[in-house]
């Protein structure tokens, strides 16, 4: 039909039929520039992921005139009060992602008052990195106001770096300000969020060390 109108290409066309696409489809799909083709109910599923991130993309198009920065706070000294320090910081931004990088840490959410409130910690995600919702995953984190808390857990675990960038690029595109309390060892996701972070925060005492 589009094809036979002679409608102009253009961007976001998705060709969906109920069978395998045939060579006729796939023809009048490179005339009109579709972009995905799909066939259901096979490729529901793609389908449904597809028009999710284009639902996703209108909300960050947006916010693109807010979008969000990532700050990475490490503490120069054990006791430095970094973790205070980015848990502050992430209350004054208008909305926030408060990262916790510690996986030797007791989680960031104490420091909130959150602790017991419904939501995913680290090691209840089990994605494998990639590109994530704002919306989703702010509904999936506990919050308070307008601080979205990923915390670490009671015990150590390990925290994949990829996760650490999907997470930081769903914040920044949602327009959030991306908060990331990093431990004072070295890691992979340590080393993930610095090499993400807009600026480095050190905090340290009034002292001559």
């Amino acid at each position: 039909c589009c094809v036979q109108s002679s409608m102009p290409r253009r961007d976001g066309v998705v060709l969906v039929g109920p069978h395998e696409p045939t060579t006729a489809d796939w023809a009048a799909a490179i005339e009109v520039g579709a972009q995905h083709v799909y066939a259901l109910p096979a490729q529901e599923t793609d389908l449904v992921r597809l028009l999710a991130e284009l639902a996703d993309d209108v909300e960050q198009g947006r916010r693109a005139h807010r979008a969000g920065r990532v700050v990475a706070v490490t503490s120069g000294r054990g006791g430095g009060g970094a973790s205070v320090f980015a848990a502050a910081m992430s209350q004054c931004a208008r909305e926030a992602l408060l990262v916790d990088l510690d996986p030797y840490g007791g989680g960031i959410d104490l420091l909130l008052g959150v602790e017991s409130v419904p939501g995913l910690r680290w090691p209840d995600i089990t994605a494998q990195g990639g590109r994530l919702g704002w919306a989703a995953v702010r509904a999936a984190l506990p919050h308070r106001d307008t601080v979205t808390v990923l915390s670490a857990a009671r015990g150590f675990h390990d925290i994949d770096p990829g996760l650490v960038s999907a997470m930081a690029d769903a914040g920044r595109r949602g327009g959030s300000t991306v908060v990331c309390d990093l431990p004072r060892q070295v890691s992979a996701a340590c080393a993930k969020a610095l090499e993400l972070a807009d600026l480095v925060v050190a905090v340290t005492g009034c002292d001559v060390r």
